[in-house]
């Protein structure tokens, strides 16, 4: 059998050990200086012999007499005991033998009999002190083979209690009843100890081996389950560990080894400078704890792989440590002393032997190898789930990398396998520089970093909960919150009130304030300060500075500076040697988080104009607000179920300007998280654009986030390095760019199309009563601001006859008001800086509310016919076309359009997003046409041909009358629009840049055209004339 081969060869081995030993493990060159070093010693001890001699000289004297003395007293000794043999000799010839009676035979075979079952029974009752003596001393192994061999004793004795005689015996010791049961006990005792001295770290290979020993012993278990019992036990103590030094850390305690391990681990913290070994909310004593902590786990791994080599693994036809210590074992009749005739204990001992050794074959190589790897990765998987909490105090990616640094240190070191070195010097016979690749060499059979293996993927995990915490702490209630109190609105709404009017009308190049509608447009007492400009705002970026204003700065300035630390943070653990692969895992995370931190914002953000809608609905009485996914079409006007003007009092309130205020600054919060935040697109962006300045202080100087800046670093100081981690996110990353884009864009136009709403409806109003009160509508001389045309027409004789016809050459001065406040508002709110849709959905509304208000008033004939006279047809005409021209630029916006524009815009690129919008509204603008082409249509039909004789001041009535029916005035009156709409391109730029019309008409005028400005004023009324007496 296979454990007879090793014993025996163990006890060959036993003779030639050390000379063979030094051959093998030693070269000639060390034999020789092994053997010089043995001459000299022999030398040495030869000399101190000689003077040991020497100063004993007379001891050596004394004894010599002492020696002769014994001598004389040995030969005494022996010639008296020759004397004695003679005598025995002569008395043995002398004594007569006598028959033993077959009684006396009896009584002697019952004494040794009950000597026999006494000495037995004496056995058992040891075996409970000698076994208690073997647990106190940690000879688990010797216990089990006493509780073995009292076993065999026992069962000897019920074995032998059935036959009469020896019944009658065993019947006079009845505390074998009671001493068994006592005895059975210890099975369980010993095998429990000796799984809980596996648990025990800092212990001898042989320590282990004898506990294995023992179990395999006592439980009779075969080689593969020890084996698995002993992984099992490792992997045990490794969960127990980390839960018990997870609760002492916690309490502030810690156990011995894992407190030397950081009073290591705190020397390296010390040599490194604070502001890198302790961040936010952890100080160091907790990285110096966890690292402990980890290392300790390192070292039991490593030390646990290193144990199993030597106690399972053949390694040069060696036996394993285990298996000589099972199978070496003293010869089986010294084993049952105080027994006499131990013949039939001894055979079944020796059969327990036998079964034993049969049990415990050797392992093959790839079993241990496979079970190797699978046990590795267990305890990666328990470190993994345990290890949680241990994590949980580490807030931040520079602290974990930092606790990474110490435990990579700690692997580098490799001390875990000091104790095992001559065992792997002797299984690879030379020396070696790593210890550990030796190791993974020979029990795992490929290189293995015990970092990847067990903690890159807690680390990793840890990070993505850093991440989202860090996303999650991103909030803008309280901002919000301030900003939008009332009590804060109010004060800014009087502020602005205040400086308005201690200004003057030099600070605010919008300001108009002829007109009374307009003045109280406001709803508050001194004028115009909703629709007048900061008078601070000189330069080309005024209105930008107006549109972020600080509170909206504000709030953009905590997003981007929460996303930069967590964007920098990160950067402090992806940066090492695992860059690549951790961008690749985190890099689709952190934009992941990032998109759901930007949606929750957007949220936020759609959940308080939810709430302005209400108030505003509450304030009025009508619906105002309009949802980010219903089209204006199906949302109710401002004005009454009834058609009429609602009351004034209700929506000149200071509470509604408040409402509109909040509502444009969540308007412009979105707008400015979507298009100014500096920190958004490079996180949404490529990774490849993540750069640091300065790899030596990662996370302590922040990250070079400008806009424009951050995207043109030269490709040496990319992190991390050029990767198909870049690649394979960078197109899902600009999809979610755009998308958050496109959402906050969105909710930005939702919020600036209540304003809209709102100002265009104040703005009808003012215009609705400036044109019901117009007086010059029913003039019959020509008004300022008229041309006169001259017209050519041959005569039958063949001459030519010269006409003079006055037309209208400019709009009506409340509709160059309208116009004015219009834009005047557009500045305020924003100017150049407002989204082109908000302009758009602007425009619409206003030519809207414009051609309802024309509409109505034609059908109101009353004053059509009244007060309107043919003069007054050709103004209206020119103002009506004027209006629509200028305002032809609105469009219906709704988010289905804008999401169209946006898929066309990203399919046929930037050049084409006007023809793909104007696409998507050809109906609507056709139909607006329509309505523009209608309305201007009812108006000719009202001029009577006679009564046009008063146009010309020569001529005659039939050319007169057939140059009406031709309508040949109309050119005429269209040109002049067209000339003046070219006029006023730069005045009313904000709505005629939406749709530039007329390119190519010739600006300039006629020599006789009147191009005084002054008769745009009203006409001042004067005094009359004193009587003269």
């Amino acid at each position: 059998m296979r454990g007879g081969r090793f014993q025996q060869k163990a006890i060959e081995d036993a003779n030639t050990r050390n000379a063979e030993a030094l051959f093998e493990t030693r070269t000639v060159v060390e034999i020789r200086e092994v053997e010089a070093r043995t001459r000299k010693e022999i030398e040495e001890k030869k000399e101190e012999l000689r003077q040991l001699v020497g100063a004993s000289y007379r001891d050596l004297i004394e004894s010599a007499d002492s020696i002769l003395l014994m001598r004389k007293s040995c030969e005494a000794v022996a010639d008296n005991i020759q004397k004695m043999e003679e005598g025995f000799d002569s008395l043995k010839n002398s004594i007569t033998l006598s028959t033993v009676s077959s009684e006396s035979d009896r009584e002697r075979k019952r004494r040794e009999s009950l000597f026999g079952i006494g000495s037995r029974v004496k056995y058992l009752v040891d075996t409970p002190e000698k076994i208690w003596g073997c647990l106190d001393e940690h000879m688990y192994l010797e216990g089990s083979e006493r509780y073995l061999r009292a076993r065999e004793v026992h069962s000897l004795l019920i074995e032998t209690s059935g036959k009469g005689e020896n019944a009658e015996l065993l019947a006079t010791f009845p505390l074998l009843r009671h001493q068994w049961p006592l005895v059975e006990t210890f099975r369980g005792q010993i095998s429990q100890r000796s799984r809980d001295r596996l648990q025990e770290t800092g212990l001898k290979v042989g320590e282990y081996a004898i506990a294995l020993a023992a179990v395999a012993t006592i439980d009779e278990l075969p080689s593969p389950q020890i084996f698995s019992l002993f992984l099992e036990m490792r992997r045990t103590w490794l969960r127990v560990h980390l839960r018990h030094a997870i609760a002492g850390r916690d309490r502030g305690t810690t156990d011995k080894a894992a407190s030397e391990t950081k009073r290591g681990y705190a020397e390296v913290l010390k040599s490194t400078p604070p502001e890198d070994n302790v961040s936010k909310g952890v100080a160091s004593s907790d990285l110096e704890s966890t690292a402990a902590i980890l290392c300790q786990l390192v070292h039991m791994i490593q030390a646990s792989l290193c144990h199993v080599g030597e106690l399972f693994l053949e390694v040069s036809g060696k036996m394993p440590l285990l298996f000589s210590t099972v199978l070496t074992a003293p010869p089986g009749s010294q084993l049952f002393g105080g027994i006499p005739y131990p013949e039939r204990e001894v055979r079944l001992w020796k059969a327990q032997k036998e079964k034993l050794e049969t049990r415990m074959g050797s392992l093959s190589a790839e079993y241990i190898t496979e079970s190797c790897v699978s046990w590795l990765r267990k305890c990666a998987g328990e470190i993994m789930v345990e290890g949680r909490l241990l994590l949980q105090r580490i807030k931040s990616g520079k602290e974990l990398a930092e606790v990474e640094r110490i435990v990579r240190e700690d692997l580098a070191k490799q001390s875990a396998l000091n104790d095992s070195l001559d065992w792997l010097k002797s299984a690879f016979g030379s020396s070696f520089d790593s210890p550990w690749d030796c190791l993974c060499e020979l029990l795992l059979k490929e290189p293995t970093n015990l970092w990847d293996a067990i903690f890159e993927g807690m680390f990793v995990r840890r990070m993505k909960e850093v991440i989202e915490t860090g996303f999650h702490s991103i909030s803008i209630d309280d901002l919000l919150k301030d900003s939008l109190s009332s009590e804060a609105s109010a004060k800014g709404l009087g502020r602005q009130l205040q400086r308005e009017q201690s200004s003057g009308t030099a600070t605010t190049p919008w300001k108009y304030t002829e007109n009374e509608n307009l003045q109280s447009f406001s709803g508050l007492e001194g004028g115009m300060s909703v629709w007048k400009s900061l008078g601070d705002e000189k330069d080309n970026f005024s209105n930008t500075n107006s549109f972020l204003n600080p509170d909206v700065t504000k709030v953009k300035d905590r997003v981007d500076e929460g996303m930069r630390i967590v964007l920098e943070d990160s950067l402090s653990f992806l940066y090492g040697p695992h860059s690549t692969a951790r961008t690749e895992e985190l890099a689709s995370f952190l934009q992941e988080q990032c998109r759901l931190c930007m949606i929750s914002i957007v949220n936020v953000l759609r959940d308080k104009l939810y709430e302005l809608s209400e108030s505003m609905n509450k304030a009025t009485g009508r619906k105002f607000m309009i949802p980010s996914n219903i089209s204006s079409e199906r949302v109710g006007t401002f004005l009454g179920s009834n058609g009429k003007a609602p009351d004034s009092k209700s929506d000149e309130s200071l509470e509604t300007l408040v409402i509109i205020e909040r509502a444009l600054f969540l308007g412009r919060i979105s707008a400015a998280l979507a298009k100014h935040s500096s920190v958004l697109p490079v996180i949404l962006g490529s990774p490849l654009n993540w750069t640091l300045q300065d790899k030596s202080s990662v996370g302590s100087r922040g990250l070079p986030l400008e806009r424009e800046n951050s995207f043109s670093d030269s490709p040496e100081r990319w992190f991390p390095k050029r990767g198909k981690a870049g690649n394979a996110v960078s197109n899902e990353t600009s999809v979610k760019l755009k998308e958050l884009q496109r959402m906050l864009r969105h909710q930005s136009i939702s919020a600036h199309k209540m304003w809209v709403l709102w100002s265009a409806e104040k703005l009808i109003e003012a215009f609705t009563g400036d044109l019901k009160e117009d007086d010059c509508l029913g003039t019959l001389i020509p008004l300022k601001g008229w041309e006169e045309t001259c017209l050519k027409q041959e005569e039958e004789t063949g001459g030519e006859v010269e006409m003079k016809l006055a037309l209208p050459a400019m709009p009506s001065t409340y509709a160059v008001s309208f116009l004015f406040a219009g834009c005047q508002e557009i500045y305020r709110v924003g100017g150049h800086a407002l989204d082109r849709a908000v302009l758009q959905f602007f425009a619409w509304k206003l030519c809207e509310k414009v051609l309802k208000t024309y509409e109505e008033f034609f059908s109101d004939s009353s004053i059509m016919n009244s007060r309107v006279s043919e003069k007054g047809l050709l103004q209206l005409l020119f103002d009506l076309r004027f209006l629509a021209d200028v305002l032809s630029g609105g469009q219906d916006v709704s988010i289905e359009n804008l999401d169209n524009e946006d898929l066309a815009h990203e399919a046929l690129g930037l050049g084409s997003r006007r023809k793909a919008s104007s696409a998507q509204s050809d109906k609507s603008s056709q139909a607006r046409k329509k309505w523009v082409s209608n309305l201007l249509s009812t108006l000719p039909a009202r001029l009577d041909p006679i009564d046009w004789a008063t146009l010309l001041q020569v001529g005659s009535f039939s050319k007169i009358g057939a140059s009406l029916e031709g309508k040949s005035y109309e050119p005429h009156l269209w040109e002049n629009e067209r000339r003046y709409y070219q006029r006023c391109a730069v005045l009313f730029g904000s709505l005629i840049q939406l749709n530039r019309l007329y390119t190519d008409t010739v600006l300039k005028l006629p020599s006789h055209a009147d191009t005084n400005t002054l008769n745009m004023t009203g006409t001042v009324p004067r005094f009359t004339y004193l009587p003269i007496r």
